[in-house]
C-alpha cells in the first residue's frame, strides 16, 4: 500500500489515502478521497450510494429469484431510485400472479414489496 493525494470530486478538499502500490489511476485516489469526505455533497451521495447497495443486495437475496430479469431491471434503477430520480418502479409479470414495486421512502430508504396472493414487504 501508498499513501496519495486525492481531491473530493465536489469541494475540493484534499486528502492522503492509502490505495494498492499498483494503482496509478488519479481517478481512483479522488473516489477514495470523497468517499471519505465529510462536505454536504460527499455525505450525500455516500449515503445514496449505501441505501442503492443495500437495495441491490436484498434484491438478490429475497423472494424474487426466480424472476432475474426482475432483479436486473431493479438492480439497474437502484442509483435513481436512491437519489430521487425515480421514486417507484412497477413491474407486473404477464401471468398476472406476481407484481413487483419499488418505491422510495422519504427518509430515502427504499421499499421493496411483491405481491402475490399474499402481499410481502421488505424495508432496505
Amino acid at each position: 500500500m501508498k499513501q496519495v493525494t486525492g481531491a473530493c470530486l465536489y469541494c475540493g478538499q484534499t486528502q492522503m489515502i492509502e490505495v494498492a502500490d499498483d494503482c496509478n489511476d488519479p481517478e481512483v485516489y479522488d473516489r477514495a478521497a470523497t468517499a471519505n469526505c465529510k462536505c454536504d455533497e460527499a455525505l450525500r451521495v455516500n449515503a445514496e450510494h449505501q441505501v442503492s447497495e443495500t437495495f441491490k443486495q436484498n434484491v438478490e437475496s429475497t423472494f424474487i429469484e426466480n424472476h432475474q430479469e426482475v432483479q436486473d431491471i431493479f438492480k439497474f434503477a437502484a442509483e435513481h431510485l436512491a437519489s430521487g430520480k425515480i421514486a417507484k418502479l412497477t413491474i407486473k409479470i404477464p401471468d398476472k400472479r406476481f407484481k413487483f414495486e419499488a418505491v422510495r421512502k422519504a427518509n430515502g430508504d427504499i421499499k421493496l414489496v411483491v405481491e402475490t396472493k399474499d402481499k410481502e414487504e421488505i424495508d432496505t
